[in-house]
């Protein structure tokens, strides 16, 4: 799916939202596709990709401009947005303002964030969070990309919702995490495009949207022992996710490679203290006895 906008003669903010028809999602769910950010001048490409989840399908959300809602997140390609914007920056977590609003821009000054933190505190390309995440790539006969940045090259993207917690995940790592304690609690999910400035941009700007499905996530998969599981993952060569733990209980993180057997062998023993809990773990090597990894909390 190719999206962009602000390309004919009449400069514009302006944007597109797409929803399938007649289509709703609720519960504990995941939004997931892959994504392909196209730039080619720096300083002048800075458009954004639109994703989100628990809309109405009946408005077109746009980055500043109303009317807006639902749950929904913007990344530009070119990381060329300033970290003082207070509207937008080159990852932006946003929630619908309600009738007639603009959409509410979610910082660390207006929004708790957690279980997982931020990858970058001013979700900027610079942060150190997003440099790790996106390596400068240098492109024959284009040169390098800014560290951090994302565009020209494929992203795998994620948007959850488990219980009232909504993740954002791209290339498998967290970057954004919040309780939504919002209205949008179900609804139509959102693709879309933003250019967020007047000046009409080049036909070589623009998103390729690839591979977009929604899945359920099982309530069953995801507490066990009265341990919920938030935001399971992969990141390099480790399984990484995030529980909440009880003030001076104890936990076991386990491994097995069969549920036939149930071979279970702990990995780490951890004392709660009452805060959120990131475990890594580093994955085996796949070998023709170890195909298959599983991974669980309990309570011994």
């Amino acid at each position: 799916m190719f999206l962009t906008s602000n390309k004919d003669a009449t400069a514009a903010n302006a944007g597109i939202n797409l929803y399938p028809v007649g289509q709703t999602a609720s519960g504990n769910f995941t939004l997931k596709f892959d994504l392909w950010l196209n730039w080619d001048v720096l300083g002048t490409s800075s458009e954004h990709a639109l994703f989100g989840i628990n809309h109405s399908g009946n408005i077109t959300n746009r980055i500043g401009q109303a009317t807006s809602d639902g749950l929904f997140f913007a990344m530009d390609g070119d990381g060329n947005v300033s970290a003082a914007n207070t509207t937008f920056r080159d990852f932006t977590a946003l929630r619908g303002g309600g009738s007639g609003a603009i959409p509410v821009f979610m910082g660390t000054n207006n929004t708790t964030f957690g279980p997982a933190a931020p990858l970058g505190p001013q979700f900027d390309y610079s942060n150190p969070g997003f440099v790790a995440l996106f390596p400068s790539k240098t492109i024959p006969g284009f040169g390098s990309t800014p560290a951090g940045s994302p565009g020209l090259g494929w992203v795998s993207c994620e948007l959850r919702q488990e219980t009232n917690v909504i993740t954002c995940l791209l290339n498998g790592t967290s970057v954004a995490q919040y309780t939504n304690t919002f209205a949008y609690t179900n609804g139509n999910i959102l693709i879309g495009y933003s250019d967020n400035f007047s000046s009409i941009g080049t036909s070589n700007v623009f998103a390729i949207f690839d591979n977009i499905r929604v899945e359920a996530i099982s309530a069953a998969a995801s507490v066990l022992n009265g341990v919920t599981i938030l935001s399971p993952r992969i990141t390099g060569n480790n399984f990484v996710f995030d529980f909440t733990t009880e003030s001076t209980t104890n936990y076991a993180v386990q491994r097995a490679t069969s549920l036939t057997t149930q071979d279970w062998q702990t990995y780490a023993n951890i004392v709660g203290n009452g805060s959120p809990t990131n475990i890594i773990v580093s994955l085996l090597p796949f070998t023709s006895n170890i195909t298959q990894q599983y991974f669980r909390v309990i309570r011994p």
